[in-house]
């Protein structure tokens, strides 16, 4: 193994984390087995060090990373050693300071002067909170082949909604700074789109358990208090739920089973049919809300979804 290779923050990152696991479980492990250890392809790491002895930096995607490092500190329930733990401070850095990161900032900071790439870093205020459900319920985090950019994948937030409801669209884009320049519309699929390329937001948004094909696995995430998370379920709610009901949708049933139980809801979680942006009938699971709940949530953020502002009698 040449210097060159050794050098390699990857590689001492994964050689760091192969000898923390093997102290901690008393046996060798290989790196197919690290790579299955850490929930990656068996092939991952194997992959990956062929490409470093070919000269490729291979650094690794900052969802994979921030996947790693979860999987560390459940594998050894939080006890790491003090130089893996300054180590993965260090690669996380190391990541930040990439021209890529950079590039993606420099960019959009050119169209968009206001623009706050740090705004999803804190959920600390109603607003972000809303936005973060709305995000949960309609955006996305798309990753897209990209030739020019060395194999790499570009990875971007979209959002995107119907005419109707387009001032969402706009709205979203104040919050974070966004000039309108950046929202598109589509005459021939009639809705209106936005997409941002920034590494910081998307990152933040990551941590906040929005991933990359999230339908089926997204988790009701802790926030401080009951005041952010009902801000945070009108946000979902004016992404997926129902006009003139309390009802609403998810691909996954666990999140609205930790809806239920959060806020003691008494309704049953049914199996149903929504149709998508495309028209395409889908399965889905559903969960009425309530008229006791929806109010309390129309009264705690005022500035969501107008044709959605519906009080119900209790």
């Amino acid at each position: 193994m040449t210097n060159r290779i050794t050098m390699n923050p990857t590689y001492v990152l994964i050689e760091k984390t192969r000898i923390e696991l093997e102290n901690y479980y008393k046996k060798t492990i290989n790196h197919r087995e690290l790579s299955s250890y850490l929930k990656f392809n068996e092939r991952f790491l194997t992959t990956k060090f062929y490409r470093m002895r070919k000269g490729s930096p291979e650094n690794l995607k900052y969802s994979a990373f921030l996947k790693l490092r979860t999987n560390i500190f459940q594998l050894t329930h939080n006890h790491i050693s003090k130089d893996l733990r300054d180590y993965l401070q260090y690669y996380d850095k190391h990541l930040r300071n990439l021209k890529d990161f950079a590039h993606s900032n420099y960019r959009i900071k050119q169209v968009s002067p206001f623009f706050n790439q740090n705004y999803f870093s804190e959920i600390n205020t109603k607003e972000k909170a809303y936005w973060l459900g709305f995000i949960y319920a309609d955006g996305a985090i798309t990753e897209t082949f990209n030739k020019t950019r060395r194999n790499k994948n570009s990875r971007r937030i979209k959002l995107a909604q119907n005419k109707k409801d387009k001032i969402l669209i706009y709205r979203f884009a104040r919050a974070i700074g966004i000039n309108f320049k950046h929202i598109h519309y589509y005459e021939k699929f009639d809705y209106y789109e936005l997409q941002i390329r920034n590494h910081q937001m998307i990152d933040d948004l990551i941590k906040k358990g929005v991933i990359p094909r999230k339908s089926k696995l997204i988790e009701l995430p802790k926030l401080k208090n009951r005041k952010l998370t009902l801000a945070f379920l009108l946000g979902y709610f004016d992404g997926d739920g129902e006009m003139n009901s309390t009802r609403m949708h998810s691909g996954n049933k666990l999140f609205l089973e930790q809806i239920k139980n959060t806020f003691k809801i008494n309704h049953k979680i049914k199996i149903d049919t929504k149709k998508s942006k495309k028209g395409i009938i889908q399965y889905c699971y559903a969960i009425s809300l309530g008229a006791v709940l929806f109010n309390e949530m129309l009264d705690n953020y005022t500035r969501s979804l107008k044709r959605k502002r519906k009080y119900f009698r209790i």
